[in-house]
Parts: C-alpha cells; structure tokens; sequence
C-alpha cells in the first residue's frame, strides 16, 4: 500500500511542476527575449590617431574630442599612441633624452625637398596599429587628426575592410613620402565610407591642401567649417552635429544586425524552453 502510494505522489509532484512552469512561461520568455540584447550590445570602438608629435593621452583630452565622446556615448574611442617617439635632447645632457610625443611618420632623412620612396618608411606606426586592432578590435571606425588623418588613407588602403567608416580632420595628402603615397592611389578611390573636415581658418594645413585628399574616397562627406581652425570641432562649431550624425548613421546598420541576430537567438532558446516542457507533459 505504501508503494502504491509514493507511486501516485510522483505523477502529483510532475503536474504541479509543469502547471507552475507554464504559468511561468510568458516571464521566462520575456527574460529570453530581453536578456541578449542586453549582453550582445556592447560599445562600437573607434580608434584615434593624434597629431604629429602629439600622443593619445593629450588627444584624448583635447576639447573636439571630449565633446565627440560625450555626445557619442554608445561608442568607445580608443587613443593610440603612433611608432616614432620625438626624441629630444635635454639642455644640458646629451646623454639623457625624453620623448615629446610620436609621429606616425618620420621626417625624411634628407629633408622635406628629399621625399622618401619607400612605402614601408611608416612600418613601426603600421605594426602598432595592428597590434590595437588585434588586441583591442574589432573596430567599427577610425579617426584621425592633422598627421593622424595623413595616416588615415595609407592605413585603410594596407588593411582594407578593416573599419567600417572614416574619419579624418585636417589631413593632408603625403608629398614627402611618395611611396606611401603610391599605396594610397593605387586603391583610391576607397569605397569606406568616409568623412573629410577642414576648417577655414585652418593656417597649418590650408583647406586646399586637405582638399587634395578627397579623390582618395569614393563619395567622402566633405565638410568646411567657417569657424574652425588646426582642431577636431567642438560643440561650439557649427558642424559639429553633422559629424555626430555622420558617426551614428554609420552604426545604423550595424545596429540592426545586431538586433536581428538577438532575435534569432531569443526564438532558438525559447523552442528550447516550450520543448522542454513539452517533454514534461508526454
């Protein structure tokens, strides 16, 4: 009789189980559809070059750039530092030397009327770049500013389909290092989808030098800032909203595949949960 008894308990046990699991049901699969967005949306990264002699540290902490971060806070923006330290002499010393920030590219040896040929004269700024984007990628865009945006060109024409836009600010086009130059119009025009800013009052890199570098992108954003000058613009320029914009458009897409690929996996694992308790009712 006891037997008989623990034997009818268990069926008890499995139907009040299964009606306390389908009374759950609706919740899990709000938590099933709600939980992967949450843990698949993670920041989209963009990787900034400095200015020559300049180094990510100082970048990051310029104005332009802080009022880019603060009105893109669904992106991380990553400072490099780029391969060639400035090396200085100390007054005093000959022996002891500090670095006043790095270069992407180093002067030609023989001087501005001397360009260099070689297209490998970056290599060190090269390798460093490819060692964030290993470590730190994958990378939605890039950005860079005045030498950072001469470098710009050359490094997505050597590492295409790397990023998904560019940025660059008051760039210019590498007459002193024609081999560099070379790689840049061998793949030009660049299908990345690109921006190109240069402000008027801009009296180290003149607009119409930066203006030289838009044959290097297929169909660039091209934007002259009236009031701006030799430095990525800040929110009291008046095109800073277009260079937002420019940004969000570009992870628009992006965006979306994210959220469709949430989707799949929300209706994979709720199968999985009905199935279950399917399985449980038989």
């Amino acid at each position: 009789m006891q037997k008989e008894r623990a034997k009818s308990a268990f069926p008890n046990s499995s139907r009040k189980l299964l009606l306390l699991a389908q009374q759950l049901l609706p919740i899990l699969l709000l938590l099933v559809g709600f939980l992967p967005s949450c843990v698949l949306a993670e920041k989209k990264k963009i990787l900034c070059l400095h200015g020559g002699g300049g180094d990510g540290e100082g970048f990051a902490a310029s104005p332009g750039m802080k009022d880019l971060e603060r009105a893109l806070p669904d992106f991380e923006f990553v400072y490099a530092n780029a391969g060639y330290p400035v090396v200085v002499e100390e007054e005093y010393s000959k022996k002891e030397e500090n670095s006043a920030g790095y270069l992407w590219i180093p002067d030609p040896p023989g001087g501005k009327k001397e360009p260099t040929q070689d297209p490998a004269v970056s290599q060190a700024s090269t390798v460093t770049l490819d060692e964030i984007v290993a470590s730190d990628g994958p990378f939605a865009g890039i950005l860079g500013y005045s030498q950072g945006a001469a470098y710009v060109p050359f490094y997505v024409s050597m590492r295409p389909n790397t990023f998904e836009f560019a940025l660059m600010f008051c760039g210019y086009p590498t007459l002193t290092h024609l081999g560099m130059l070379g790689v840049v119009q061998d793949s030009s025009p660049n299908p990345i989808p690109s921006l190109i800013w240069m402000g008027v009052n801009d009296f180290v890199i003149p607009p119409e030098f930066t203006r030289e570098t838009i044959p290097f992108f297929e169909s660039p954003l091209v934007v002259e800032s009236d009031q701006g000058d030799h430095a990525v613009p800040g929110t009291d320029d008046p095109t800073f909203d277009q260079v937002v914009s420019f940004i969000e458009s570009q992870s628009d897409g992006a965006s979306d595949d994210s959220a469709g690929s949430s989707s799949s996996t929300s209706i994979v694992i709720a199968c999985l949960i009905m199935l279950g308790f399917a399985t449980l009712s038989i």
